[in-house]
């Protein structure tokens, strides 16, 4: 049951669209449940990216630096949505194969109790 409602987490990714249906299981054989308390920051604008994450319970807010000390609130989301992608497909190499990981480009912090799967 577990299985099938975490791959239900990945169908719902255009980005997953074409993995085959063993691709999407060992996909979700690499999840874990990760648990945010509210004001938590689970990913900071700017920083190195690694993984992305579905929103399972709860509720996270995405937010942008707005300069001057301000934080812009620019989406909220609900169970079912997923983030952190966009920094994902934005990896690079350098010429002696090093990985050089995409940037975040906003910050996202959990405004109630909220479970994730990473």
């Amino acid at each position: 049951l577990d299985l099938m409602l975490k791959r239900g987490l990945l169908e719902n990714v255009p980005l997953f669209k074409l993995v085959s249906p063993a691709g999407l299981v060992a996909l979700v054989q690499c999840l874990s449940t990760c648990i945010v308390l509210p004001d938590d920051l689970v990913i900071s604008q700017g920083e190195g990216a690694d993984c992305m994450f579905f929103l399972v319970h709860g509720t996270v807010q995405v937010e942008v630096d707005g300069g001057n000390d301000e934080v812009l609130v620019v989406q909220t989301l609900a169970p079912g949505a997923y983030f952190g992608e966009l920094a994902l497909l934005d990896i690079k190499y350098t010429d002696d194969g090093e990985m050089i990981t995409g940037k975040r480009s906003s910050s996202v912090r959990a405004v109630v109790l909220s479970e994730l799967q990473v």
